[in-house]
């Protein structure tokens, strides 16, 4: 059976869109804020797991944009996004209340997933045919 054991509220009225579950971070992916909240959240929920119902906040970044995929590879988020010109940012989350951008990518269309595994970050382009394969290189 699945049942709520805990919510969080975060500032503005946008929703949820996008999840990752590192160990005891939360990575939240919002839709586009309209009144200047940010769109990319990371929360504590490892209080959860020891019986305490708050889920505080880490941190939080402005990305401009609904945030449709998340993937975290080591100190980075990979974020798939629907921004015209930056539809894929990355971000350095090395600390998290000092959240900044190390790049943004323009691909054809919004991003609506994102994955990376081997070097290889994997994404799907909306309105593509098919899955945009894209190596990383340091």
């Amino acid at each position: 059976n699945m049942f709520q054991i805990s919510s969080l509220d975060l500032p503005g009225n946008e929703d949820g869109r996008s999840l990752k579950l590192i160990g005891n971070k939360l990575y939240i992916g919002r839709f586009k804020s309209t009144i200047g909240n940010p769109e990319f959240y990371i929360v504590d929920v490892g209080k959860l797991f020891a019986g305490d119902l708050e889920i505080p906040t880490l941190g939080s970044f402005s990305v401009f944009a609904d945030i449709n995929s998340i993937a975290i590879e080591h100190d980075y988020a990979i974020l798939g996004t629907s921004r015209p010109g930056a539809n894929l940012h990355i971000l350095n989350i090395a600390s998290s209340t000092k959240i900044f951008s190390v790049a943004t990518v323009s691909t054809s269309q919004k991003i609506t997933g994102v994955d990376y595994q081997d070097n290889n970050l994997i994404l799907s382009i909306f309105g593509d045919e098919n899955v945009l394969n894209v190596n990383l290189i340091e």
